[in-house]
């Protein structure tokens, strides 16, 4: 466990040291909503718990006993359950951490009433997961957790797919809105999805979001009051000898996860989430609570002794500044250099040209640097998350962090807006 994955929590721990734990049993709670619980996916002893500074909780480490023995619950009539009771149950349970909240892409607050749900199963992120393949298997659960959901707001359960998604679960989908987008990523961020389809106009109009595996695990919870413990991911990325699917345990570490999956662990960067906008970790660590993708790709840490100045024909480029441009399109094995250094910002345009939303970026990045909130606001700051602007940082010729920034942006909105 990584408390710190969940950000706007304040975590208050409910165990010590040596303590027993079953599937479900509650680690700690957020001081901030004490009704929402993060509880143990598997059954063991709680073997570790590191501290950082001013005793920060930083990571909490279970053994498991590999017996998955589960806290005694009962199934749930959901179609008894008013809205309120609901919500408590999904507290208690452990899952409604699943559930975030646009604006500020934080947990959920269960006293409030979302405008809007929403559920993406198209995902366009490099190397993200088939959501029908995830869920083979799951469709009654996914259904029995769409009709949950569709009772905790207002207004709509949006659906979210491909325009030719063809998989039933999705397409024959009960108590949901369906919309379907076409092209590149980031036509599947949830971000973009929820632009398109009914924008977030103030820092009071909330909506929530999430996974598809969450909606069935919801299901599933709903009708066996088993807690489910494991979920399909992606592991993938040119240090990876051979992209697969895997199905883990909940919080599995990043060593077990890629035990003899390496090319090598000397040199390489291993990613909680896509290459685009998921987070650095140690194999020690484990993999984040909403990730469903893990990469590796090679680590760079050679500067090219006058690199720009090469024609370039095998390197990548979003330009014509180097020869491959103009050479057959072929793959290529991209590490983590930068290429350069951080410089200035230049107005090229290829922010624009790689975020579907009608935001200007430069302008909002500006006023974020000025600390300006009232124009944050106004360039819509509260439709933005850091995932949404991943490509505008990759494709930035002055190497500017734009995800960071945008993160940062958030938090003062949130404190101070």
């Amino acid at each position: 466990f990584h408390p710190m994955d969940f950000p706007g929590i304040k975590p208050k721990l409910l165990v010590k040291q040596e303590d027993v734990v079953l599937v479900g049993s509650p680690i700690f709670i957020d001081k901030l909503n004490p009704e929402v619980k993060f509880v143990s996916p598997v059954s063991g002893v709680i073997s570790e718990i590191q501290f950082g500074e001013r005793r920060v909780i930083q990571r909490i480490v279970i053994k498991s006993d590999g017996q998955f023995n589960n806290l005694n619950v009962d199934s749930v009539v959901t179609d008894k359950l008013s809205p309120e009771e609901l919500k408590s149950t999904l507290a208690e349970s452990g899952l409604w951490p699943a559930i975030r909240q646009r604006p500020f892409s934080k947990i959920a607050n269960p006293a409030q009433t979302p405008r809007d749900i929403f559920i993406s199963v198209f995902s366009t992120a490099p190397f993200s997961i088939d959501c029908a393949f995830g869920l083979e298997g799951r469709e009654s659960d996914f259904q029995l957790g769409l009709d949950a959901l569709s009772k905790l707001t207002s207004g709509a359960l949006h659906l979210s797919m491909s325009a030719d998604e063809s998989a039933s679960i999705f397409t024959q989908a009960k108590n949901v809105k369906i919309n379907k987008f076409t092209g590149q990523h980031p036509a599947g961020n949830i971000g973009v999805q929820i632009h398109h389809i009914a924008p977030i106009s103030s820092k009071e109009d909330v909506v929530w979001y999430l996974s598809a595996q969450s909606v069935a695990d919801m299901g599933e919870y709903l009708r066996t009051g088993n807690l489910p413990t494991e979920k399909i991911i992606t592991i993938a990325g040119s240090s990876i000898t051979e992209p697969t699917y895997v199905k883990i345990t909940k919080g599995t570490s990043l060593k077990d996860i890629l035990s003899d999956r390496l090319n090598s662990i000397d040199k390489v960067r291993v990613i909680s989430g896509d290459v685009l906008s998921g987070e650095s970790r140690e194999l020690a660590q484990g993999i984040r609570y909403h990730d469903e993708t893990v990469c590796a790709i090679p680590e760079s840490t050679e500067r090219e002794f006058l690199g720009w100045a090469l024609p370039g024909l095998s390197k990548y480029s979003l330009s014509r500044t180097f020869l491959s441009a103009l050479l057959p399109k072929k793959s290529t094995t991209l590490n983590t250099s930068m290429n350069g250094s951080h410089r200035a910002i230049i107005s090229f345009g290829r922010w624009e040209n790689v975020l579907p939303m009608d935001i200007l970026p430069e302008f909002l990045v500006k006023s974020i640097l000025a600390r300006d909130i009232e124009e944050m606001e106004k360039l819509g700051i509260y439709e933005c998350a850091e995932e949404d602007f991943a490509l505008c940082s990759f494709v930035c010729q002055s190497k500017t962090d734009v995800s960071g920034i945008i993160g940062s942006g958030l938090q003062l909105a949130e404190l101070e807006g």
